[in-house]
């Protein structure tokens, strides 16, 4: 997450040659000066992501101007002119934890974005497009599998790649991470033991096989796994 918006515009910068940015931070509400400055020249387009930025329960989202985490008003997403391309950015519902009190204010903005032919909506797995797609399905934007730039970053950035890995030589190395965040709410009341046992039995597998496994955190609460 650290580099999760500089690697989405280096995703760009590595195809386009160093365009300008003016960034924005999409969780504070869009203004119309803000608008009119996408409208104008020299603006090519405009980049939204990447991040989970449709979840319901995040804070940014608990509104009605546009019931997700870009707060763009929907007048002014009918009248915004350049392309827009939403990023690699992710559907991040979990179980239980849907909140119906904005969805109002989300199918608005959905179907403002999807009535652009100009609007592309990158989704970075699966999980996303099957859960989006069924909301928007009078369309002109297109819908795409769009991953995250964050994974895109040996092959847009070489200097970032680790090259003693890659050698044919080098030992076999796994990293895990566990998100240790909503744990019960990704893998489920019922399941959340046996789903941790089965991810600890896998590491094991991979050890006595050769592997080196490295067990990594993205937040310090990751280190539940460590019981397992």
């Amino acid at each position: 997450d650290a580099i999760l918006t500089w690697a989405a515009r280096l995703a760009f910068s590595y195809f386009l040659g160093h365009p300008d940015w003016l960034l924005r931070e999409c969780r504070i509400p869009m203004s119309v000066t803000d608008l009119r400055t996408a409208n104008s020249e020299p603006t090519l387009a405009v980049i939204v992501g990447g991040g989970g930025l449709f979840y319901s329960l995040n804070r940014a989202s608990l509104q009605n101007i546009s019931g997700w985490q870009w707060q763009v008003p929907t007048p002014h997403l009918t009248r915004l002119d350049p392309p827009l391309f939403l990023f690699g950015v992710g559907w991040n519902e979990f179980r239980h934890t849907t909140s119906t009190r904005y969805r109002s204010a989300l199918m608005r903005s959905l179907t403002a974005l999807a009535a652009k032919s100009s609007t592309m909506i990158g989704l970075r797995e699966q999980y996303s497009l099957d859960a989006m797609t069924p909301l928007i399905p009078l369309r002109n934007a297109t819908i795409t599998y769009q991953p995250c730039a964050t994974t895109l970053l040996g092959a847009i950035q070489p200097c970032m790649t680790n090259r003693v890995l890659l050698h044919k030589d080098s030992p076999r190395r796994l990293s895990v991470n566990v998100a240790g965040d909503k744990l019960l709410s990704r893998l489920g009341v019922a399941t959340y033991t046996s789903v941790m046992r089965e991810i600890a039995g896998f590491c094991e597998r991979a050890l006595a096989n050769g592997w080196a496994v490295d067990l990594v955190h993205h937040l310090s609460m990751d280190a539940v796994f460590h019981r397992f």
